[in-house]
C-alpha cells in the first residue's frame, strides 16, 4: 500500500542533495576568495546537509531498535517546555538571520515569515492539542472503531470532521494494548489496521510536509516489517508532537511492564444527552498489513531483497 509519503521522502532527499552539493562549492570558493563569513555559513549548512541525509537514511531504511526513555527528545519534553524550545529557536531564527544579512527589510521580513509559522503553526497546535476528545471517542463509538468499554489514553486525526476527510487523511489511537489506525480513502470509506503495542521493537521521526509541519512515523514490528504513517499535521487542534509524546511513553510503561498502571486509566465513558449522534457512517476495510505489498527500502531496488525490510505505506 504505496501513498504520497515515500514520493515526498524522495523529493527531500534530492533538495538536500542539491543544497549539499551547492554548499560545499559556496564553502570552496569562499575559502579561495578569502571570504571567511561565506566559507563559515555555507560550510555549516553542508554540514547539516549531511547530518540531515544521515538521519533520513538511518530513520527510514534501517530505523534503530526502540531504548524505553531514550532517543526523541523533544517529543519527549511536556507541553510547557516544548513551546520554551520553539521559543528559543524563535530567537535564534531572528538573531542569526540579522546577524549574517544585517538588518535590511528583506532579511527582517524572511525572519518574520519563520518565525510565524513555529507561533502559529507548531505552538498553536500544541497548545491547543487535547490527548483525548470524548466528542471525537462518541464519534468513534458510533461508527464501530471502538468500544464504549475501551479504554482510549491518545488521539490524533487529521481533520475536524468526517465530512472534511479526504483522501490519506489518518486517525490514531493508542489504546493500553495497540496502535489503531485508520486511513481516509474519502468521508465515506476508510481503511483499518492495528498494531500491538509488544510487538513494536523500533521507532523513528522525520519531519515532512512542505512547511515540515508533518511528520512521518516509522513503527517497526517484530516480524521485520517497518509501517510508515504520514502525519499531515494541519489541524490546530491536534499536534503530532503531543500524541507522539503520549506513544513514546506508553511504549516506555509497556517495555517496563507496568500493565497494571495502564489498564487502572480505563473509565466507562458516559455520553452526554445533548450530544448527537454523527449522521456520517463511513465503512472501513481492515487491512492485513503482513499481505500488503513491499515499498523499497533504499534506491537501490536491484539487490537482494533478503537484505531490506519490508516497508509498508498506510
Amino acid at each position: 500500500m504505496i501513498d504520497q509519503s515515500t514520493r515526498e521522502i524522495e523529493k527531500k532527499k534530492v533538495i538536500i542533495w542539491l543544497a549539499l552539493i551547492l554548499c560545499a562549492l559556496l564553502t570552496l570558493v569562499g575559502i579561495s576568495m578569502g571570504d571567511w563569513r561565506m566559507a563559515l555559513v555555507a560550510g555549516g549548512i553542508t554540514i547539516a546537509c549531511i547530518a540531515a541525509l544521515s538521519a533520513i537514511n538511518r530513520q527510514l531504511d534501517a530505523i534503530p531498535p526502540y531504548r524505553p526513555g531514550k532517543g526523541f527528545w523533544f517529543y519527549r519534553l511536556s507541553r510547557s517546555r516544548k513551546i520554551h524550545v520553539l521559543t528559543v529557536g524563535q530567537v535564534v531564527i531572528f538573531l542569526v538571520i540579522i546577524g549574517l544579512q544585517g538588518f535590511k527589510i528583506s532579511s527582517v521580513m524572511y525572519a518574520l515569515v519563520l518565525i510565524s509559522t513555529i507561533q502559529f503553526m507548531f505552538k498553536s497546535r500544541i497548545s491547543h492539542h487535547t490527548p483525548v476528545d470524548q466528542a471525537s471517542l462518541f464519534e468513534l463509538e458510533d461508527i464501530g472503531v471502538i468500544q464504549p468499554s475501551e479504554s482510549v489514553i491518545g488521539l490524533y486525526q487529521d481533520f475536524q470532521s468526517w465530512t472534511t476527510a479526504n483522501g490519506g487523511a489518518k486517525i490514531l489511537l493508542l489504546t493500553p494494548e495497540r496502535l489503531i489506525a485508520i486511513r481516509m480513502i474519502n468521508p465515506n470509506e476508510g481503511e483499518r489496521t492495528e498494531i500491538p503495542l509488544m510487538d513494536i521493537d523500533r521507532l523513528g521521526l522525520v519531519g515532512q510536509g512542505k512547511k515540515g509541519e508533518g511528520l512521518l512515523l516509522s513503527v517497526g514490528v517484530s516480524n521485520g516489517s517497518i509501517i510508515r504513517f504520514m502525519l499531515l499535521g494541519q489541524s490546530f487542534h491536534y499536534s503530532p508532537e503531543q500524541f507522539i509524546q503520549q506513544f513514546l511513553e506508553l511504549l516506555d510503561k509497556r517495555s517496563a511492564g507496568q500493565e497494571g498502571v495502564l489498564e487502572s486509566a480505563q473509565n466507562l465513558r458516559v455520553r452526554p444527552e445533548e450530544h448527537p449522534p454523527i449522521l456520517n457512517h463511513p465503512v472501513f476495510r481492515p487491512i492485513d498489513l503482513h499481505n500488503e505489498p513491499v515499498v523499497p527500502a533504499s534506491d537501490t531496488p536491484h539487490q537482494p531483497s533478503a537484505t531490506k525490510p519490508k516497508v509498508i505505506d498506510f
